[in-house]
């Protein structure tokens, strides 16, 4: 006893084709505004710590480079020490360097690494 095999055609209709472009144009769209937001939200927190700032020395920790180059720094603020990452451009720095960074007055927490 043999089996038969039925072919299945797929046949895409116009609908179909509508549906995955519109699903694409969602898709888009959506990172679009996810990077947008992002952007605005550093831009916010730079402006942020740029209006009321000290510097300090931070020491560099640990260093990243999957996905981006980030640094994880130490520093210390009014007998307060903090830990904190950012991506930064340079890959000249190595774990144990010290760099000055700027930190909101108002918040210590936000850095800002300069590395030129």
């Amino acid at each position: 006893m043999k089996k038969k095999h039925e072919k299945i055609e797929m046949k895409s209709t116009k609908l179909d084709i509508l549906k995955l472009i519109l699903i694409l144009v969602i898709i888009f769209f959506g990172f679009y505004f996810f990077i947008n937001y992002q952007k605005k939200k550093y831009e916010k927190e730079l402006e942020f710590i740029n209006s009321n700032y000290s510097s300090v020395k931070a020491k560099i920790v640990n260093r990243s480079t999957y996905k981006s180059n980030t640094l994880t720094v130490v520093y210390q603020v009014n007998g307060v020490n903090y830990k904190e990452s950012k991506v930064v451009n340079s890959n000249d720095i190595k774990i144990g360097d010290s760099i000055m960074i700027k930190y909101s007055n108002l918040n210590p927490e936000l850095i800002i690494i300069d590395i030129e």
